[in-house]
């Protein structure tokens, strides 16, 4: 988590880059609000907040099935990683019991993945190979398991929007406050556009503010976010619904 992207550090950062103390800067605090706003937004369009769980001895029966419940917030369910127990892989054995077998036997670790591989393939032809779906209907939805081949301890990544900035990581502060500052200055452009930009100077004639270069500058900043955002975005599955 971020400690520099509260209110108050990016409030006091945007003002900074805007010239503050050596400028006018034409903004409110609601201003500013509303951009860090907007650049959440932005920011929960190409990544997500991901959430780690883990489900131990998961088993399934016609009668039993296995789920957890998933809360309103939820976006979806990116992965289910089924690990098998170790006593699955060893046949039953205890480590020691294993190492009695291999030593006995000659049994290798190629005759041990071999022996995985055909029970693994065994499961997949029976149709008993563990999966997962999310069930929309019911209420609360759930993340349905399947595995009537277990016990597994199935680890799974679930999906939340991004709620607060101080969320985000700290690597990634410094773009979260490149895309505040994109928005800031898509603001003032349309303040200091006011009248087409120009104003009336108090001795007479007009001058032209930098409204243009202001929106020209906010969406150099935006693209450059976007392309680094989209750049960045993990390779996994999509969520199962958005």
């Amino acid at each position: 988590m971020s400690a520099k992207l509260t209110t108050v550090y990016m409030t006091g950062a945007m003002e900074r880059r805007l010239g503050y103390g050596r400028r006018g800067v034409e903004l409110l605090a609601e201003h500013f609000g509303e951009a860090i706003s907007q650049a959440l937004d932005l920011w929960n369009e190409f990544r997500s907040r991901v959430v780690y769980g883990r489900a131990q001895s998961v088993i399934t029966r016609e009668s039993e099935p296995y789920s957890i419940d998933l809360d309103d917030d939820c976006l979806g369910c990116r992965a289910v990683f089924f690990l098998v127990p170790y006593y699955d892989v060893a046949g039953g054995l205890t480590v020691f019991e294993l190492t009695e077998q291999l030593t006995i036997t000659k049994l290798g670790i190629k005759d041990i993945a071999l022996s995985r591989s055909a029970w693994e393939n065994y499961r997949r032809v029976r149709g008993v190979e563990p999966s997962w779906h999310v069930d929309e209907e019911s209420s609360p939805r759930k993340l349905v398991f399947y595995a009537p081949s277990g016990p597994y301890d199935a680890g799974y990544e679930l999906l939340y929007p991004w709620t607060d900035p101080v969320q985000i990581k700290a690597d990634r502060d410094a773009l979260f406050l490149r895309a505040v500052e994109g928005f800031v200055r898509y603001v003032l452009a349309e303040i200091r556009g006011k009248f087409g930009g120009t104003v009336i100077a108090p001795g007479g004639g007009s001058f032209k503010l930098n409204s243009d270069m202001q929106y020209q500058r906010a969406e150099k900043i935006l693209e450059e976010v976007r392309e680094t955002l989209r750049a960045s975005r993990p390779n996994m599955a999509t969520p199962q619904w958005i």
